[in-house]
């Protein structure tokens, strides 16, 4: 089989009501000229020598005293334009490549290009940082890669003594990306069918997901942030004694003299910087094992059994570090050679930072692992079918390090977003033209944050959390069928704790409803 494929997206957006800063600070600046109020119009030594052609000066002083002319003249709408492309061709071919004892080797080969573009234009106002008081670049950007992959599923055994089949499959993708390179992934598995009753199945595989067009080629989009300089004499004497000597080693390095601080004008404003996409980053990349089993026992008819371990190692994860982060992890680091100081500029002369960048950058790392758990059972009687099911997720151990420094390893197994079960239990209830379904949703109790402790606050703990749901419908005719339902049918509250009770994303705000 063969494909061709292509798409496209285009978006067109408008803001109503911006505001032009140039104009307004024009309109703001009213005086009094040949008896009227109108807009300055300075010399290089700030005099007033007449009347701003086109301005209309604007009454801020007041509700409904802005003449609609000064609105008019302050006024305007932004426009952007965005459009995505995809182009994609491939071609697959399957079959039997040769026989074994255990049977026949299946194989799938397959070839595919893919093109993907990318393009945002803000009006020339925008790009100009006339409007919204920030910059914003236009964006364009594109990457093709080329993959070619090869799939086999080997019968090892079959028909014997202990196990009715014994399948191996292997996998293998190369990619080549125009953006980052060659990369590869793969798997192996063994599928173990013991008999009618009990499968065993394991993977190990590996994982890629390269960085998006966004992440490469984000266009500059100027920001402002408010931090401190770690290279201020002060602030290497007060550091931390654990990183003080790497801040002071780094700072001399990179030029900066003992005894220097930077100026108090520095001080009291907002640093510009930009955020942007980099085209420096890698893929990411996954080490995956998934081993599990299928029990359906012959002795319990209708019942079904389901278990799987899971466990995903994270490299190179990509992460967006602060404005703050990239300053003070720069000279925290061991020498200055890290991913955050080249993420930063200074001022020759001055040596005070006139400029960062807030890209994207591959520093992070994440383990996470858990066993994913599902039963069914369905039993017939004189009075209706009942099918209950239970699908829950037990979280072994979930770790995270966005920064790449030991000391930023953090465990999150157990708190509010990552509880150690979640579960859902659903049993259906059918006869004849009757279906009823009563779903119990669970959460298992967690903390806010592992690493609190009693001087944090007192709401560190976080109960459990469960609710129910009814639903029923039923066919009056084959062309006629009434649904009713209660959702949260016992009214069960969100935690009162100030960390989980408007957290709609894992406990209902909206309380009993039909």
């Amino acid at each position: 089989s063969a494909y061709v494929q292509k798409g496209q997206v285009s978006q067109n957006t408008t803001w109503h009501g911006e505001i032009i800063t140039e104009h307004f600070e024009n309109a703001i600046d009213a005086v009094e000229w040949n008896g009227e109020v109108v807009c300055a119009d300075r010399n290089d030594d700030g005099e007033v020598i007449g009347a701003l052609s086109g301005c209309s000066p604007l009454n801020l002083w007041g509700k409904n005293l802005a003449s609609q002319e000064a609105i008019d003249y302050v006024s305007a709408k932004a426009q952007r334009t965005a459009t995505v492309d995809q182009m994609s061709v491939g071609a697959t071919v399957t079959g039997d490549l040769f026989e074994l004892p255990a049977g026949m080797v299946a194989a799938a080969f397959s070839a595919e290009y893919r093109e993907e573009k990318s393009k945002t234009t803000p009006d020339s106002a925008m790009q100009q940082g006339l409007i919204f008081g920030n910059q914003s670049d236009a964006l364009s950007g594109e990457f093709d890669v080329t993959e070619a992959s090869v799939e086999l599923s080997i019968p090892l055994l079959t028909d014997s003594v202990i196990a009715d089949d014994i399948f191996l499959e292997l996998a293998y993708r190369h990619m080549d990306y125009s953006s980052t390179g060659t990369d590869s992934a793969w798997k192996v598995g063994l599928n173990y069918v013991f008999n009618d009753e009990l499968t065993v199945r394991a993977n190990v595989s590996k994982s890629v997901r390269a960085p998006n067009i966004s992440e490469l080629f984000a266009p500059k989009g100027q920001t402002f942030n408010s931090f401190n300089d770690p290279c201020g004499q002060g602030a290497i004497d007060n550091a931390n004694p654990e990183k003080k000597a790497n801040i002071e080693a780094n700072c001399r390095a990179a030029g900066i003299p003992v005894g220097w601080e930077p100026s108090e004008d520095w001080r009291r404003t907002n640093h510009s910087g930009f955020v942007l996409g980099n085209v420096d980053l890698e893929n990411e990349s996954a080490d995956d094992i998934t081993i599990g089993f299928v029990y359906n026992p012959k002795f319990i008819e209708g019942f079904g059994l389901t278990v799987d371990y899971w466990s995903f190692d994270l490299e190179k994860e990509i992460t967006y570090p602060a404005a703050v982060d990239i300053v003070n992890f720069c000279y925290e680091s061991e020498s200055l050679d890290n991913l955050y100081c080249g993420l930063l500029e200074r001022t020759p002369g001055t040596n005070e930072i006139d400029n960062y960048f807030q890209k994207p950058i591959n520093s992070a790392t994440s383990k996470i692992s858990g066993y994913d758990i599902e039963m069914n059972y369905s039993i017939e009687t004189d009075f209706g079918t009942f099918a209950p099911r239970l699908i829950a997720t037990y979280l072994d151990n979930r770790e995270k390090n966005d920064t790449g420094f030991a000391e930023d390893h953090k465990v999150h197994t157990g708190e509010q977003d990552r509880p150690r079960w979640k579960a859902r239990f659903i049993t259906n209830y059918s006869y004849e033209d009757l279906s009823l379904a009563l779903t119990v949703a669970y959460r298992h109790a967690t903390v806010d944050d592992n690493e609190w402790n009693i001087e944090d606050n007192d709401y560190n703990e976080i109960p459990s959390y469960t609710t129910v749901d009814l639903t029923g419908r039923y066919n009056i005719t084959d062309e006629l069928e009434v649904r009713a339902g209660v959702l949260n049918l016992f009214d069960r509250e969100p935690p009162r704790n100030p960390f989980a009770y408007d957290e709609g994303q894992y406990y209902d705000m909206l309380g009993q409803r039909i």
